[in-house]
């Protein structure tokens, strides 16, 4: 797709442990799930798909503050990083995912995954994405157990999610923001493309970028 004069093309790395939810963000935001009348605002690409270089992704022409975007989401396993971490290339920002139903995954985030995208993509902003959400409402599950309310116990708070942001932030100083979504319910995922668009455009336009999540606008103008 030709880019028009304020026009941009964005690309965004996604990562994560194999069944974090990353895949289904992507699913939700390529079929407009919970975005509302936000939907208008994106557009599948014909031909999106980059089989050849990230099975899965996926890209979407989006309208924002006035301007277009073409933003690609690169979804990727433990082997698309381990064997073609030229993915990485020409990428605007990294968008971090985990399961906020998964504690395992927490150490990852730290321990794994954000050590990869400083390693491979050092200059790129970090969105921390909390998935699965849906997961800490017991009434979605009616035939909860002592098994199911343990579980309830583990799931993360959007309060430890924020912490938890700002752990990664006092070690690494590189992650930039943090929210939360779930593909299931949609609660949350229209939040995420403004949210990742303005860090991208607030390190560009040399702006500091926001902290914590939630998908406020960004507090530079695009130029």
């Amino acid at each position: 797709m030709p880019l028009q004069r304020g026009s941009f093309e964005l690309k965004f790395i996604v990562l994560g442990d194999r069944g974090c939810g990353k895949s289904s963000l992507i699913k939700a935001l390529k079929y407009g799930r919970g975005l509302g009348s936000a939907s208008t605002e994106l557009g599948l690409i014909a031909g999106g798909d980059r089989s050849e270089s990230a099975p899965g992704s996926q890209k979407l022409a989006y309208t924002h503050n006035r301007h277009h975007f073409v933003l690609e989401f690169c979804d990727t396993d433990a082997n698309t990083v381990a064997d073609d971490p030229t993915i990485f290339r020409d990428a605007n920002a990294i968008l971090i995912c985990f399961a906020v139903d998964c504690p395992q995954d927490l150490g990852r985030v730290k321990e794994k995954w954000v050590r990869i995208a400083l390693k491979l993509s050092p200059t790129c902003p970090i969105l921390l994405v909390g998935c699965k959400i849906d997961l800490r409402t017991s009434d979605e599950a009616p035939e909860a157990s002592a098994v199911g309310d343990a579980r309830q116990m583990s799931i993360l708070t959007p309060k430890e999610g924020d912490e938890l942001s700002k752990q990664v932030i006092k070690e690494f100083g590189k992650v930039n923001a943090y929210t939360e979504c779930s593909a299931i319910t949609g609660k949350g995922i229209r939040g995420v493309i403004p949210l990742a668009v303005d860090l991208v455009m607030s390190v560009l336009c040399g702006c500091p970028s926001g902290g914590g999540g939630g998908g406020s606008d960004s507090s530079c103008a695009v130029l």
